[in-house]
């Protein structure tokens, strides 16, 4: 697992060793060549991006903004504006939003069902039954390449 988000050109196309103040910072995202499709976020700065071997999802959910999610194998973008329905008070909107989000596998939407159930605002039928889709997204996304990456990161972090 690694965590970039640039890769630094630094320009030298006047033939000298290279001028920090013309250094070009390239979106892993643009720069990536595939063949392999990655996925990625944690870049709510440049927001959405869609490249033919990239795609960077973050679209700023913690900032107010929209969580995206991308439906696979289709690679189906759906957003998630739980947030802003949260904060117009539509609370029926909000929690169809949070079901939405943790039928794709958030967590923090599924435990945000959670809360409303208790609140009343959502019945027992319909938090099983997003449960049941949260649980099968994600043991659909477990692999041991995950698990590896997880472990790593853990190590380098614990470090």
């Amino acid at each position: 697992m690694t965590a970039i988000r640039n890769i630094s050109h630094l320009d030298t196309s006047d033939g000298s060793d290279g001028n920090q103040e013309r250094m070009e910072n390239i979106a892993v995202a643009k720069a990536w060549k595939g063949p392999e499709f990655v996925i990625f976020g944690h870049d709510a700065r440049r927001g959405l991006q869609q490249e033919e071997y990239a795609l960077g999802l973050d679209t700023g959910c913690v900032y107010g903004k929209q969580l995206t999610g991308i439906i696979l194998p289709e690679r189906h973008l759906v957003r998630v504006l739980a947030i802003i329905e949260g904060i117009n008070g539509n609370t029926k909107r909000l929690v169809k939003h949070y079901m939405i989000a943790a039928k794709l596998g958030e967590d923090r939407s599924m435990k945000a069902l959670w809360e409303q159930y208790s609140a009343g605002n959502i019945n027992k039928e319909e938090l099983e039954s997003t449960l049941r889709a949260h649980k099968a997204a994600i043991d659909a996304t477990k692999s041991a390449q995950r698990d590896a990456g997880e472990a790593y990161f853990r190590e380098i972090s614990a470090s």
